[in-house]
């Protein structure tokens, strides 16, 4: 690229804090503007002038990281020949430390759930709508199910949980994987710093839940031992618009992995089940944007890790020419005001809904970050 073309497009921002950070770094509350520099070739930027649809998506974060790889996306898309034109698309960064103002439902944009939950929690104190976001029902494991998960699975409330008193109380299969390996417990949707996903035996698992809300929702699952490769795939009405390998483990079934972001060399052979796959789980959930985590074991078998809501999932190096649609992806999970969450699935059951309600546990550690 020659670098003499390049103009500035300028995104204002002010700082702000909260106390505590995913990475644990400690910021003192500074009030100031911050403009961040989004370069674009001139002569593309004389172009995209001249089309009459443009559509913006507010990046909420503050990792370098992942507005980097939204950043250099965009750039690497506008810069593609063959891309498709309907559609000129600007980012703009919010630092995730306050509350946007002006956001509504209906609005594009992409975060993470704890950003959401504060802020959620701050319109509603507003007297505001909430904003809608598209996300897998909280069952999504059990709607998969074994065929599509690879290994046995359960979600359970926290207070059911206390009560076991071996994990053969939990209807999970196999619940030791070969050598005795424990299984994986995390919260079915969300994180929290508490509770970060891992292998736990019983008597730990209940140790880490003592003091965790009674309705929160725990997925269970059965260890799997020999897990080569990951993918991202991410599925938008009912199609698979992009796919790459998010990491390796070295050696194989090992914690120890190489990330895409590192350099990471993947099985190219690997994409097309990866895809077809992800299609089958969003097919089987129902619903039109998700990102589907596909683990590769050592002998090739795929299974489905996670589904993951496409609103905070990072852009892990997905092909240039995808951009576009990864976008309207993203944007597409920003629903309407008027969007009624039953109508994704009979019945009308809160496990039906397709529309995000943060864990209990969540609420618990973010719905006053905004508070005022």
């Amino acid at each position: 690229m020659d670098y003499s073309e390049l103009i500035g497009i300028s995104c204002s921002a002010e700082e702000g804090y909260v106390q505590h950070i995913e990475e644990r770094s400690h910021l003192r509350p500074h009030p100031a503007s911050t403009t961040f520099l989004l370069f674009v070739p001139a002569s593309v930027m004389t172009a995209s002038m001249t089309s009459t649809d443009n559509t913006e998506l507010t990046i909420s974060c503050h990792q370098e990281w992942i507005w980097n790889a939204f950043a250099e996306a965009h750039v690497a898309f506008i810069t593609t020949k063959s891309r498709d034109r309907a559609c000129e698309w600007s980012l703009s960064r919010h630092i995730d430390l306050w509350p946007l103002d002006d956001v509504r439902c209906g609005d594009a944009l992409w975060c993470t759930p704890d950003f959401l939950t504060a802020q959620n929690a701050r319109m509603s104190s507003h007297g505001l709508t909430p904003l809608r976001m598209l996300t897998p029902q909280k069952d999504w494991p059990t709607r998969l199910g074994r065929e599509l998960l690879g290994r046995s699975a359960v979600e359970s409330t926290v207070g059911a949980v206390l009560n076991w008193g071996s994990y053969d109380d939990s209807g999970l299969a196999d619940s030791t994987a070969p050598g005795g390996c424990a299984p994986w417990s995390q919260l079915v949707n969300g994180r929290v710093p508490d509770f970060p996903a891992a292998q736990r035996d019983l008597p730990v698992l209940q140790q880490a839940l003592a003091h965790a809300p009674a309705d929160s929702h725990i997925l269970v699952s059965t260890h799997v031992p020999d897990i080569a490769e990951e993918w991202m795939v991410v599925v938008h009405r009912g199609r698979a618009i992009a796919a790459q390998g998010y990491c390796i483990h070295q050696p194989v079934g090992s914690r120890n992995i190489i990330s895409v972001f590192d350099g990471a060399a993947f099985t190219e052979d690997n994409i097309e089940h990866a895809m077809q796959l992800a299609e089958a789980g969003a097919k089987r959930l129902d619903i039109d944007s998700v990102v589907m985590n596909i683990a590769f074991r050592s002998d090739s078998r795929a299974l489905v890790l996670e589904a993951l809501p496409t609103w905070c999932t990072p852009l892990y190096a997905y092909p240039a020419q995808a951009t576009g649609q990864l976008l309207q992806a993203i944007a597409d999970c920003s629903l309407p005001d008027e969007f009624n969450a039953a109508e994704a699935s009979a019945g009308g059951d809160e496990t039906d809904s397709q529309v995000f309600q943060p864990d209990s546990w969540m609420k618990r550690c973010y719905a006053s970050r905004f508070a005022n």
